[in-house]
């Protein structure tokens, strides 16, 4: 399925697939925050590979470094 982008910065990039169940994103207090269902996954492309982020609970939270970042849900 076709990749929308929902989130955008100079830090992190989220995005969402179609089938996905990605609710919300925010930005508080430094820190990224994903609320989702399913399975989160991330990967350091676009194009993947997406791997799973253990332990992941909806919502989600991190602090973005200086690399980008995707995610999707399953």
């Amino acid at each position: 399925p076709r990749s929308t982008p929902l989130y955008s910065s100079a830090a992190s990039d989220v995005y969402k697939r179609q089938d996905a169940m990605i609710h919300g994103i925010a930005v508080r207090n430094n820190e990224v925050i994903i609320e989702f269902e399913g399975s989160l996954k991330k990967s350091s492309t676009p194009s993947g590979p997406y791997t799973a982020v253990e332990g992941a609970l909806s919502p989600y939270s991190f602090q973005p470094s200086n690399t980008s970042e995707f995610f999707i849900a399953e």
